[in-house]
């Protein structure tokens, strides 16, 4: 940049500063410009800003000679001259000030002066940036004038640090050098050696362990050294952490700094850091601290200080006093691997040295294989045994059992579910054939092999590692198709009976590649008879279901039982389904048959014993869920029989007698909506039973089912030609269903019957249908029989219907009910009709027979 070619002139004399400093900024002719600036400038405090930020001692000696200077002056961002020369390490700007108040000392520089936003006083300001050479320049005008203030030990106003915090924070070794030398050469000086800080509460060197400034740690220790009773809070715990400096660089991974520590331990072998303190909250130890955090850098310097220092204790073996781990326990609940193979390194190299290798914990009872394998933590599992393997006689506790709850290490990890801990000691084992690391030994309490505890838990990624290890050495046993030794399950049957879907797809798959395998496909428990199929079925498991399915699409000439029965109780797996309401099953089971015709799943089969069909089962129970798939399947494939007429070859009922018998209205719903969809399709709706010659109407008006009757009669409102045996007489007893209700006194089935007729009027129900045996009426049986209620019922019904009274209460059926109800002695009938408001219409047209039965 050439000066001719701007008009930097014009801008002096019309003070346009940014203008100025930028030309100032570029390494132009700092001379000439100021040569021409000074006598037009020289009160003006911008141009001591200009030459302090600069750096140019000699203007700003310069300048101070002006009359009437105002040194403390802070520019529009708020900065003295002090402050920008602190601030930017002009230290011989610092000292042509500080020399312009040793001979001024009234004038006012700003020594102490804070920054408007920043709060910072010049020292700070340098001891901030790091200008060692700045900050010995104050020390050095401080010790020709003990009484300045410079702010030596002044905390900031905000962040409350001392210049020395400032310093220590910031890594600023030289300048805390600085500083303590001056302490150095002024004992009672303070510069805040072990002051707490305000607000966190650090002293100087906690600050400098949690951020790791090691160069600083270094500077601080090297006085402790040279000055032996100099306090600096080496042993200290923190107010509010309680952690010494020792055990906050092990915690923060600090690994330098906690070198310099222990350096300083070395060369001062008096000296306290605190080694194996316990942290009085967290109860931790410096090498706890570092093992649980996983920093194997600072562990390192631990275990190379004990190889240095044999006799030194560092805690190695240490139980927690709490937790009871060791440092090795806590490094591999961790799963720090580092940590756990520099502790091993160690053991190698020193044989007889203890750290717990197999010492149980003393809660917990695990070793650290142990935790390793039932936390998962792979990394940790592998270091140990490369550790085995690399030291055949070591003993890990490989198989050892757990003391509470017996596990061994790969139990713990089959259990777990951490396949990829059991890959790493197959692995071992692939290494070390001869190795003994329990796989095929029981539990001891439980009684599970390691594939039985996998399946128990559905941990499929831990099967699969068992099953590809047993698919590359064949002749290995993993327990395949052993049976449990008190329950007698197969995995197979373990995973389908608890719905492991995930875990029988890879037994499935691992059959599939290797077809000549045995893992129990049909295989019967020997106590409870099941196969796999069985136990999906009864569980209701039908995702099991469908994986077996599935594997039968896929290998048509696969057995999986499919339409096997029982040994002991008969059912195939559909009856098991549809007898205890497995909807899922029973829809993946005829999904299945729906894809594949040809294949039989017993689907009208009867059972062997009951005689029951699928459809028999599950409307005997009422299963209405059950019966609707069964009856969707149907509509599907119309030319499929699943025995919806059937009679049961003992009891002769039809599905739909069944359910009208045992009173199952949800069951009747879904065969009348199914009728209702597909009005051709034959139901036995009014179908006279083979043996009783009961309708399934007459049914459920003998039984008193009066929900059942209900749907029934929904039914015939919605579908007025559909014959449901309405009035149909028994062919032996001559009742109709109105009858059979009264006789049996269903009151509320005849309320039902009353009310159809009521919504009605044209219906026939047999009111005053005489039986042609006994030539009863309804109400007539009902007043012959005593059923009182049913008698009300049908007079509150007659007090709206005068036609019916007067009919039901006329010669024209012999006696009237009023005369059988006082023959029969029935007084509560006799009394209800007395009492009737009908009355007095039916005396009037039969007086002879009411005015007798008063008398």
């Amino acid at each position: 940049m050439h000066l001719n070619s701007l008009d930097w002139r014009a801008w002096v004399n019309s003070r346009d500063w940014p203008k100025l400093i930028h030309l100032l900024s570029h390494q132009v002719n700092f001379n000439e410009v100021i040569h021409y600036a000074l006598p037009i400038l020289k009160n003006d405090n911008q141009l001591l800003h200009i030459a302090a930020y600069f750096g140019r001692a000699d203007v700003v000696e310069a300048l101070l000679k002006t009359p009437d200077i105002e040194v403390h002056s802070a520019n529009k961002n708020g900065y003295t001259p002090l402050h920008a020369a602190c601030r930017l390490g002009k230290e011989k700007v610092v000292k042509v000030l500080l020399n312009y108040k040793g001979q001024n000392p009234e004038a006012d520089i700003g020594l102490t002066r804070e920054h408007p936003t920043s709060k910072s006083t010049p020292l700070h300001e340098a001891c901030n940036a790091g200008y060692d050479g700045v900050v010995k320049v104050l020390l050095d005008y401080k010790g020709l004038n003990p009484e300045a203030d410079i702010g030596l030990t002044r905390e900031h106003s905000e962040s409350k640090n001392t210049p020395l915090h400032v310093a220590c924070i910031a890594g600023n070794d030289g300048v805390v050098k600085v500083l303590l030398d001056y302490q150095r050469l002024y004992p009672k000086a303070d510069v805040g050696l072990a002051k707490i800080h305000a607000n966190i509460p650090n002293t100087p060197l906690y600050e400098a362990c949690i951020v790791g400034h090691d160069g600083v740690v270094k500077v601080l220790l090297d006085y402790k050294g040279q000055h032996p009773k100099a306090d600096i809070g080496l042993t200290r715990e923190h107010p509010t952490s309680k952690s010494t400096p020792l055990h906050v660089a092990c915690y923060m991974g600090k690994e330098k700094v906690v070198k310099l520590l222990l350096n300083y331990k070395r060369q001062n072998f008096a000296a306290d850091i605190e080694l194996i303190r316990e942290h009085p909250t967290s109860k931790n130890t410096p090498l706890h601290e570092a093992c649980i955090a996983g920093h194997d850098g600072v562990v390192k310097v631990l275990l190379d200080y004990k190889v240095q220092n044999p006799e030194a204790n560092i805690g190695l073996f240490r139980e927690h006093s709490e937790s009871k781990t060791t440092p090795l326990h806590a490094a591999c609940i961790g799963g720090h691997d580092g940590v756990v193979k520099l502790l091993l390194v160690y053991k190698g190299q020193h044989p007889n040295a203890d750290i717990g290798l197999i010492r149980e914990r003393l809660t917990h009872k695990t070793t650290p294989l142990h935790a390793a394998c039932r936390l998962g933590k792979e990394k940790v599992v592998k270091v140990l045994l490369d550790y085995k393997g690399q030291h055949p006689e070591a003993n890990i506790g490989l198989i050892r059992e757990h003391l509470i709850y017996k596990n061994t290490p790969l139990h713990e990890a089959c259990t777990s579910g951490h396949d990829s801990v059991v890959k790493v000691l197959l692995d071992y084992k692939r290494q070390h054939p001869n190795a003994d690391i329990g796989l095929t030994r029981e539990h001891s309490t439980n009684k599970n092999s390691l594939l039985h505890e996998a399946c128990v838990a559905g941990h499929d990624g831990v099967v699969k590692a068992l099953l590809d290890y047993q698919g590359q050495y064949p002749d290995a046993n993993i327990g395949l198709i052993r049976e449990h030794s008190t329950h007698k399950n197969t995995p197979l049957h373990v995973a389908c009976g608890l719905g492991k879907e995930k875990v029988v797809k890879v037994l499935l798959e691992y059959k599939g590649q290797h077809p000549n395998a045995d893992i129990g496909l049909t295989r019967e428990n020997s106590t409870s008879k099941n196969t796999p199929l069985f136990e999906a079925c009864v569980a209701g498991h039908d995702g099991v279901v469908k994986v077996l399915l599935d594997y039968k699409r896929q290998y048509p000439e696969a057995g999986i039982g499919l339409s096997r029965e029982h040994s002991t109780h008969m059912y195939t797996p559909l009856h098991e389904a549809c007898s205890v309401a497995h909807y899922g099953v029973v829809k993946v089971l005829l999904d299945y048959k729906g894809q594949h015709p040809n294949v039989d799943i017993g689907l009208f089969r009867e059972h062997s014993i009951s005689k029951n069909t699928p459809l028999h089962e599950a409307s005997v129970a009422g299963h209405d869920g059950v019966v609707k798939i069964l009856l969707d399947y149907k509509g599907q494939y119309p030319e499929s029989d699943i025995g919806l007429t059937r009679e049961h070859s003992t009891n002769k009922t039809t599905p739909l007698h069944a359910a009208c018998n045992l009173g199952k209205e949800k069951v009747v719903k879904v065969l009348m909506d199914y009728k209702g969809q597909y009005p051709e399709a034959d139901i036995g709706l009014a179908k006279m039973h083979a043996i009783v010659s009961n309708t399934p109407l007459h049914e459920a008006c003998i039984d008193g089912h009066d929900d059942v009757v209900k749907v029934l009669l929904d039914y015939k409102g919605q579908h007025p030609n559909a014959d449901i045996g309405l009035i149909r007489e028994h062919s032996k007893s001559k009742n109709t269903p109105l009858h059979g209700a009264c006789i049996a006194g269903h009151d509320g089935v005849v309320n039902v019957l009353l009310n159809y007729k009521e919504l009605h009027p044209n219906a026939d129900i047999g009111l005053t249908m005489k039986n042609s045996n006994t030539k009863n009426t309804p109400l007539h049986a009902a007043c012959s029989l005593g059923k009182e209620k049913v008698v009300k019922v049908l007079l509150d019904y007659l007090s709206t219907h005068p036609i019916d009274s007067i009919r039901l209460f006329s010669k024209e059926f012999g006696r009237s009910p009023l005369i059988l109800a006082r023959k029969y002695k029935h007084k509560i009938v006799v009394a209800l009709i007395l009492k009737w408001k009908g009355i007095e219409l039916v005396s009037t047209k039969d007086k002879i027979g009411v005015f007798f039965t008063k008398k």
